[in-house]
């Protein structure tokens, strides 16, 4: 998976950081491109958290989240770990 997530980085010319979370949202691998922001570990961490935890993409999730929309206002619950952005492989 973290290959997968690589080669998709590397051909659309960005750099990541790559978390692997089992059904839960636990930790099972992290990597971080030598020249990813270190930002992005955190925000790897929230969205594979997310897609994780509603088995969904999180570019699934935004819409809902969105003013106006059922699920405005919960991306700063669960102590931030909940994230709108969409990771690398959406839609991939």
């Amino acid at each position: 998976m973290i290959e997968v997530a690589i080669a998709e980085s590397s051909r659309r010319a960005i750099t990541i950081s790559v978390w692997v979370v089992d059904a839960g949202g636990v930790p099972l691998a992290l990597t971080r491109m030598d020249e990813a922001q270190p930002t992005r570990v955190e925000m790897a961490a929230a969205t594979a958290w997310t897609a994780a935890c509603h088995r969904r993409a999180t570019h699934e999730v935004a819409p809902v989240a969105q003013p106006g929309k059922p699920g405005f206002g919960v991306h700063p619950q669960f102590g931030g770990r909940f994230s709108i952005l969409p990771g690398v492989l959406a839609g991939a």
